[in-house]
């Protein structure tokens, strides 16, 4: 509540504050915040939080190493592209991922769900990790251009739809998981860690691959580390509840509005099915969060 938020917002030095005027989070350090975070949106919120660190990190190193192993030469394992090569390869990367999100990115959320769908990006992602190591292989046969790089798309599409299903999913749970009073907190927060994890991640997985290219001639190694961090964001994924999947209080909400219904004695529950989602859409706080 917001009385509550307003009693833990002391601790970052917000003073004489009224329940009845919106807090300031200015002065909280990131312990603070994460800490009035931890109590106002739960263990939920945290694993979030966690899950995008290690999302930005592996993101930001992606796209570092990707572009380290299309120019690294076919003898060193990489796949040799010139600037031409890697602008033309960037490019289908791009219209594949918008393709995926114009054609089926809504009728897939809708299927399986916020939650499900930001699991499955994780795990497409790790697996277009490894995939797209194979390009080395395919650039080395003696096929003909165009199967060639028919090949070396289909070996880039996973990253691609990975891409969509990633990070834009993510700020949706996030929305979701957070009371309405700390929204702004949370957002704010969320992007500082992304940003810090976009920072650290080209450091790390650009010295990973010249290490490991230079010491044992294996490009892969960085590949195979963010695989390893998609995989594990997507387990924490399996560890949120269904009801991540509706903005923050809905379903107390609803069975609020039930209890009042049944209470009236509604006896079409199809008209009582419509008015309660009528006033649950007003009552619930607007996110911003619908996909």
């Amino acid at each position: 509540s917001e009385s509550s938020a307003c009693e833990r917002a002391r601790v970052g030095s917000v003073e004489n504050c009224d329940p009845s005027e919106p807090v300031s989070y200015q002065n909280l350090s990131m312990l603070q915040a994460l800490t009035l975070l931890w109590n106002e949106g739960g263990t939920q919120l945290v694993i979030l939080l966690v899950i995008n660190a290690i999302h930005g990190f592996s993101n930001g190193g992606f796209l570092v190493v990707l572009v380290l192993l299309w120019s690294l030469s076919a003898e060193l394992g990489g796949l040799g592209f010139d600037a031409n090569g890697s602008g033309a390869a960037f490019a289908a990367f791009g219209f594949i991922g918008l393709t995926f999100q114009l054609l089926l990115f809504r009728k897939m959320a809708s299927l399986l769900g916020i939650r499900r769908m930001y699991g499955f990006g994780a795990l497409v992602l790790a697996l277009g990790c490894c995939t797209i190591t194979l390009g080395t292989y395919v650039v080395a046969l003696r096929s003909p251009l165009w199967v060639r790089n028919l090949l070396l798309l289909l070996l880039l599409a996973p990253c691609s739809v990975g891409f969509m299903c990633g990070l834009p999913v993510l700020s949706t749970l996030l929305s979701n998981a957070a009371p309405p009073h700390i929204q702004g907190l949370c957002q704010g927060l969320a992007q500082s860690i992304a940003m810090a994890g976009r920072f650290f991640g080209p450091i790390g997985c650009g010295a990973a691959f010249s290490w490991a290219s230079r010491a044992y001639n294996a490009p892969w190694v960085p590949f195979a580390m963010l695989a390893a961090n998609y995989l594990t964001c997507m387990s924490l994924s399996c560890a949120l509840s269904s009801s991540i999947e509706t903005p923050y209080g809905y379903q107390q909400q609803r069975h609020e509005v039930e209890v009042v219904g049944e209470s009236r004695g509604t006896e079409n529950y199809d008209d009582r099915d419509d008015a309660i989602e009528r006033i649950v859409r007003k009552i619930t706080p607007r996110t911003g969060a619908g996909i």
